[in-house]
């Protein structure tokens, strides 16, 4: 959901190699589960934020905040965050891997 490629004919198309990359769905159940959520609002990627967010409501009316972004920008946001993430995040920045962390979180009341 917190992602700009649109999905034409089962493959994604649009937004950015990265989105396409991690919009891919691992099979044919989760492609399916994703078409019956829907976006209500979005913050694209900003480069001062470091993140994109994005508001969505499942089939149930339910909503949940997603935001995708830079992993350390990510954790700082996060409660709590498990004791070895920084280690294992670190150890894949020196081995020169791409990482983008999601996480999610049910918005305030109201909201």
């Amino acid at each position: 959901m917190c992602n700009e490629a649109a999905v034409t004919a089962g493959e994604p198309t649009g937004g950015n190699a990265l989105d396409q990359a991690l919009w891919t769905p691992a099979d044919q159940r989760t492609a399916a589960a994703a078409d019956t959520w829907q976006k209500l609002g979005i913050l694209p990627f900003d480069h001062e934020r470091q993140l994109a967010s994005v508001l969505a409501a499942d089939p149930g009316g339910r909503r949940l905040v997603i935001v995708k972004g830079a992993p350390e920008v990510v954790l700082d946001r996060c409660m709590p965050v498990p004791g070895g993430a920084r280690p294992a995040l670190k150890a894949l920045f020196s081995a020169g891997a791409r990482v983008v962390a999601v996480a999610t979180r049910r918005p305030a009341e109201g909201v």
